[in-house]
């Protein structure tokens, strides 16, 4: 996992509380091999964009769109 992030590196718990919490909430699951596990997601990619969407308008914006597409 942590391959993939540039310098400083998260340190390792970081990472695996973020991806237990993610589980918790149904977005991933995991499938285990031997002693490791292998992480995938479960929520489709357009089901999060349209769920970040609606959740940065309704926070930063009072629940418009239209204040939302004006800035």
């Amino acid at each position: 996992m942590l391959t993939y992030y540039p310098e400083p590196k998260p340190h390792f718990n970081t990472v695996s509380t973020l991806v237990r919490i993610l589980e918790e909430k149904g977005r991933v699951a995991h499938e285990t091999f031997g002693p490791t596990y292998r992480y995938y997601a479960v929520t489709k990619q357009e089901e999060m964009r349209e769920r970040s969407l609606k959740q940065v308008i309704t926070n930063y914006f009072n629940d418009s769109y239209k204040s939302a597409v004006s800035a």
